[in-house]
């Protein structure tokens, strides 16, 4: 477990990742009523065109389940700026996965 934790501290300083924990002081939340999801956002393109519309991947059975806005990736962009809102900052979160890591250290 030191071992991953470690990593997600390490990836999370990467300017292309956010991890953020929602705190246990959060009693009730959205993320409480999705599975596990991972939302791309990509950026604008070097030629200055328009970036690709977000997509969704959510693990799930049978299988993974891809979404782009079209058909629902735009529910779960509010419900990662609900997640967002309420989580701790990226760097809170970094600190604290930290702290957890040390913990499990062998």
């Amino acid at each position: 477990m030191h071992i991953q934790l470690s990593h997600l501290v390490e990836v999370s300083a990467l300017p292309t990742v956010s991890i953020q924990v929602v705190g246990r002081e959060v009693n009730s939340h959205i993320g409480f009523h999705l599975a596990s999801f991972v939302l791309l956002e990509f950026g604008v393109l070097l030629a200055g065109e328009p970036p690709e519309p977000p997509e969704v991947f959510i693990d799930g059975i049978p299988g993974a389940l891809h979404l782009q806005r079209e058909s629902g990736a735009g529910e779960y962009q509010a419900a990662a700026d609900e997640l967002s809102r309420i989580a701790l900052s990226e760097n809170t979160s970094r600190a604290l996965v930290r702290e957890i890591a040390q913990d499990y250290r062998p």
